[in-house]
């Protein structure tokens, strides 16, 4: 089984990029905010573009997030069915949490800099040429 790659902390807390806390928590624990989540199954990811069905007679929606070999690598490991909360744009796999942003919104921003402790952050996944089906 493949490793799954260590988290990898960014300076923005954009949807996309980094799990703020809060958004986690209220995403697990407030009834109000768990009725906007919609289970679903991972289908593919292509790049940063992680593509998501939630019915059987809708079309897939795109997601992007700066973390998709870390999502691939989970997702290798556990079963693809996720759960979306559309209030905080929290994608939980598992017990593995991401923040995404829908891709039709455009590419993520890439954020760089340091955090405390002199940790570098990294920018946006690049687009791969040979998407990985599920």
């Amino acid at each position: 089984m493949p490793r799954v790659p260590p988290l990898r902390r960014c300076t923005s807390y954009e949807a996309g990029h980094t799990v703020h806390w809060i958004q986690a928590l209220h995403t697990a624990n407030k009834p109000e905010v768990a009725r906007r989540t919609r289970r679903g199954t991972l289908v593919a990811v292509d790049g940063d573009v992680l593509t998501i069905g939630f019915a059987v007679d809708a079309e897939p929606e795109g997601f992007r997030n700066h973390e998709p070999q870390r999502l691939l690598a989970i997702a290798r490991r556990l079963p693809t069915a996720v759960s979306l909360n559309d209030r905080y744009c929290i994608l939980l796999v598992d017990t593995y949490c991401f923040s995404v942003r829908p891709a039709a919104r455009g590419p993520l921003v890439p954020v760089t800099g340091r955090r405390p402790g002199g940790q570098q952050s990294g920018g946006a996944g690049r687009a791969d040429p040979n998407p990985r089906r599920l």
